[in-house]
């Protein structure tokens, strides 16, 4: 660049006057400078402007930027609430793509309506907006198509659970399960369900109608125990499960009616012949912790229903039926409860606290031999009715009587002498009963007790099935003499079973003696009755399965016979071949 000469005044600008001008070299040297100034001046215009856009395109980038984070969040709301979306609500499920869409499209306006003065912004906001649309689509797509599959799975399981209400709700078995069958079928077609599905509810339908069996017939039989027409067994835990659920229906439906709990107790009892497990347990903490008259009132009680029915005693504990009896033997002398309480807590604890060889003592006195044989008198006098023949006494059965007494006597820490002959009176009635299988006669063991009875309490049939089991080994000309000339022996080892056998004897003609009967390979002969025997039984089984389309066992069976309405039913039905039978039961 040439140099500027320094001015050291006014400055006159050259003329051809002067006689003064530049040279040749110096305008070259002008021309040139100004045209490379030009040049940068405009290199840098041009730099400035690149500059510029280049950070208007980076504005733009980052503002396009803010729209896809924007968008993302957007869209993942609407995918958790698609998710959220209720697989119930099939018109939801069916407008959800276009809503979502439509929430979408609506979402992408308003956000590029705020780019209007700036065409590039918004061209890209829309451009990047469908470029996008195509993976929301897609996911929005695959969550209705699970939610429309979820909705048809509902429907079905819905229905699933309808026809299994209505089937614990006492619906026909049989056509519930054809409309269950029906049901998956149809989702099996319509690919909501699998075969393993359809395997799985087929079972649990049968679990079902299984379980609702067992409950109608523990509620029938409930019933039938309550009304006193079936027997069970006290000794055995189901035949307690049964009737504890028997008297719980019948202490609801008494205490609906208003009916005193102890006055529904009392009569349940006496028509059953079943202490309920609750009632055991309420009278037991009244007897050893209640006040003197809930000892006094709860021990007549128990008195009393052991006197109708002996067998009760065997449903209680020792201890308390001992305690009990000696608070009854008082209770009648007049006395205040206080007193009478007192009296007999004391002579409880006189014996409490002998030990045993003070009690084997009193039990070799004489009096103690007096005492059994006076009460023997007594209890054998309790078998002669006045209105019927007084049938044999069997000859165990004085001995079995004063062994219990002693065994009671020295083994209950609360028994007293009286106490325990009075438990052994009752021990007796209950386990000896009048056999009329054979001979006439008390025994211990009886069929009578053991074999189920059917038709009004009919036990005839024992006596017939004896009567051919002697037939068929004991051909003699006195076979008509059947009730005179044959008895039976339990058999010990089969009485454990709940189920005994007997032996058969029958009385000589030459000596007199009872004789058993022996079989061809010189074995005494057995006779067990069985009920199932009997053509009355089968012919009842035989039609009552028939006619119910149900398929019992043998066990089942005998309940159902202890029903007199249906027994009397059955029987009817068997003598005029009626088709239709039953209806109603």
């Amino acid at each position: 660049m040439v140099k500027i000469p320094d001015s050291y005044g006014m400055v006159v600008k050259p003329t051809t006057q002067t006689q003064i001008a530049p040279s040749n070299n110096t305008s070259q040297l002008t021309a040139q400078t100004v045209q490379q100034v030009s040049g940068n001046l405009m290199n840098t215009a041009i730099s400035m402007e690149y500059i510029k856009q280049k950070e208007q395109e980076s504005f733009n980038a980052s503002q396009i930027l803010d729209f896809k984070t924007e968008l993302s969040k957007f869209e993942n709301q609407k995918r958790v609430a698609l998710t959220e979306l209720p697989s119930t609500d099939a018109k939801a499920i069916e407008t959800a793509k276009n809503q979502f869409l439509s929430d979408r499209t609506n979402f992408v306006n308003q956000y590029s309506n705020k780019f209007k003065d700036n065409l590039q912004v918004f061209d890209l906001i829309k451009r990047q907006a469908n470029a996008e649309s195509v993976d929301f689509e897609y996911d929005v797509d695959r969550v209705v198509s699970s939610k429309k599959k979820e909705y048809g799975q509902n429907v079905i399981y819905k229905s699933i659970y309808d026809i299994n209400n209505r089937l614990e709700n006492g619906g026909n078995i049989n056509r519930l399960k054809e409309q269950l069958q029906q049901t998956l079928q149809t989702g099996f077609k319509a690919g909501l369900i699998d075969q393993q599905d359809i395997i799985r509810e087929t079972e649990k339908q049968k679990n079902i109608i299984g379980e609702l069996q067992k409950q109608y017939e523990k509620t029938r039989y409930a019933n039938l125990v309550a009304d006193g027409r079936m027997q069970i067994d006290p000794s055995n835990a189901d035949d307690r499960k049964l009737g504890d659920l028997a008297y719980q229906n019948i202490i609801q439906k008494t205490s609906k009616q208003g009916i005193d709990p102890m006055v529904a107790s009392m009569n349940f009892i006496q028509k059953t012949g079943f202490v309920p497990s609750n009632v055991k347990g309420i009278w037991s903490t009244q007897l050893n912790v209640g006040t003197p008259q809930q000892k006094l009132t709860t021990a007549n009680t128990i008195a009393s229903l052991i006197e109708d029915n002996p067998r009760l005693q065997n449903q209680f504990h020792n201890e308390d039926i001992s305690f009990a009896m000696e608070i009854n033997k008082r209770s009648n002398a007049g006395l205040p409860p206080a007193q009478v309480i007192e009296y007999a807590e004391k002579e409880v604890s006189k014996y409490q606290t002998m030990d045993r060889i003070a009690k084997t003592q009193i039990i070799t006195q004489k009096d103690f031999k007096k005492s059994i044989e006076n009460n023997y008198k007594d209890l054998v006098n309790d078998y002669n009715p006045i209105f019927s023949k007084n049938p044999a006494i069997d000859d165990g059965v004085k001995t079995t009587f004063e062994q219990i007494v002693k065994d009671q006597f020295l083994n209950n820490k609360n028994a007293t002498l009286d106490g325990s002959i009075e438990f052994a009176k009752n021990q007796i009635k209950n386990e000896f009963i009048t056999t009329e299988v054979g001979q006439k006669k008390v025994m211990r063991y009886a069929p009578e007790t053991f074999y189920q009875q059917f038709n009004n309490g009919d036990t005839s049939w024992i006596k017939k099935q004896f009567a051919s089991k002697v037939a068929e080994h004991h051909l003699l000309p006195n076979l008509k003499d059947i009730d005179k000339d044959y008895s039976i022996i339990p058999l010990p080892s089969t009485i454990v079973n709940g189920k005994p056998s007997y032996f058969i004897t029958h009385t000589n003609p030459k000596n007199g003696k009872m004789d058993l009967i022996i079989d061809n390979f010189n074995r005494p002969v057995l006779f067990t009755p069985n009920m199932e025997e009997t053509d009355w039984y089968k012919n009842a089984f035989k039609e009552y399965s028939k006619n119910k389309k149900i398929q019992f066992t043998k066990e089942e069976m005998r309940q159902i016979l202890a029903d007199e309405t249906e027994a009397s039913n059955l029987t009817k039905a068997i003598k005029s071949g009626s088709k239709n039978r039953w209806e109603g039961l």
